[in-house]
């Protein structure tokens, strides 16, 4: 019986080292694409949506097509009041559109005393007038609209940066009279910040916001915004509101209730979801490949341990030992890392879609996820390393 390198254990030895650089490739491509769309998830969750997500409650109802066009306004007026009075709300609004739900609903509209080529197109929002506090979106410039603006007074708009400098460059909209689907037009009384009307990433859209009542006509998808006086609150303050648009609204059949919190995170996108999941299958390939390296590394110390004895009694000295063996399993990893990199160039191509912010072959995510590698493969191998380095030549000459 030996237990010298050669033979069977020699071939078994490059078997498990095989097996270990296997594992050391499966890590690294795995890090390597979870660490692509964590930058990526972090880059999307670090845009601005322009308005306050947290402590948002929103009730999404639609009225049958039987209920006339004053009912329905009279529906949703009606239910604010009723909303506004239940435990723990601070204020509440109503819009056909919500932000991160879509850019939709674009109008052309035209400037009074322009010409006709300075059309363009609009995001159109019918909120009502609580909608700019509820959502926290600052009124930059003018006023918010008041009780002196209702059905039946002239009709007026408020319009986000965006539109204001489109169509106002280097003058001041404040007065200006929009001209869109009838002759009355829409008086421009404040200009509101941008908010994330479509996607994240799409950039600042061009919209405008009219005042529920003073509408010709009015949708019957409705959508109300609830702010509550905490995030705690919001699971409770849902079921209240379901409880009193049911009891007041017998035309509103709710279709969802969800948060702003939500919203945004659906607005992130599926790499949100899928980090997740990469995260976790990185995180056991590593482990996979910490326990792969100590085993290897370990029996590798095993097999030469009557080697070792007899160079430490010939001289050579312990850390040099410690060397040898964090070397080899450094070089395993090492292997490994190198095909690990040639494969995630290859396949986190196929992620491309879904980062932003970072290219799929970012140099930094793949250096940090051969360093993260390194760093644990050595440790991993450290372990039999100073067992190496301990080994007893007295009992090994006896033996």
């Amino acid at each position: 019986m030996t237990t010298r390198t050669g033979g069977v254990a020699a071939r078994g030895g490059r078997l498990e080292g095989g097996l270990v650089i296997a594992q050391v490739t499966l890590a690294v491509l795995l890090a390597a694409g979870a660490g692509l769309l964590i930058r990526s998830v972090t880059n999307l969750r670090a845009i601005d949506p322009g308005v306050r997500t947290d402590g948002v409650a929103i009730v999404d109802a639609v009225m049958p097509l039987a209920v006339t066009q004053p009912q329905r306004k009279r529906i949703v007026l009606d239910m604010l009041p009723v909303l506004q009075a239940l435990p723990g709300v601070k204020s509440v609004a109503a819009t056909q559109k919500l932000p991160l739900r879509g850019s939709g609903d674009n109008w052309l509209i035209r400037v009074q005393d322009r010409a006709n080529k300075d059309r363009g197109t609009t995001a159109f929002r019918m909120v009502t007038r609580d909608y700019f506090t509820t959502l926290a979106l600052p009124i930059l410039r003018g006023r918010n609209f008041d009780a002196s603006d209702r059905e039946g007074t002239e009709r007026v708009v408020i319009i986000n940066e965006a539109l204001a400098e489109k169509f106002f460059p280097n003058e001041d909209p404040l007065g200006r009279l929009l001209l869109t689907f009838d002759d009355r037009g829409e008086r421009i009384i404040g200009v509101v910040a941008n908010a994330a009307e479509a996607a994240l990433t799409d950039g600042s859209v061009p919209a405008r916001y009219v005042l529920y009542e003073q509408m010709p006509f009015v949708y019957g998808g409705i959508s109300f915004v609830i702010r509550a006086d905490s995030e705690q609150r919001i699971p409770g303050l849902l079921s209240s509101v379901r409880s009193a648009i049911g009891r007041v609204g017998v035309q509103l059949p709710i279709q969802e209730t969800t948060t702003m919190t939500r919203l945004f995170e659906r607005a992130v996108g599926p790499a949100a979801q899928i980090v997740r999941l990469l995260g976790i299958l990185a995180a056991l390939a590593l482990m996979l490949g910490t326990v792969g390296v100590y085993g290897v590394m370990s029996h590798y110390v095993t097999r030469r341990s009557r080697d070792y004895g007899i160079c430490i009694a010939l001289g050579m000295q312990p850390s040099h030992v410690v060397r040898q063996v964090i070397g080899r399993g450094g070089a395993l990893v090492g292997a490994g890392s190198v095909i690990g990199i040639v494969a995630a160039v290859i396949a986190t191509k196929l992620l491309a879609t879904l980062l932003d912010g970072v290219e799929p072959t970012d140099p930094l995510t793949f250096v940090a996820a051969v360093a993260v590698l390194l760093a644990v493969g050595v440790l991993a191998a450290f372990v039999p390393a100073r067992r190496a380095s301990l080994t007893d030549p007295a009992m090994v000459l006896r033996e």
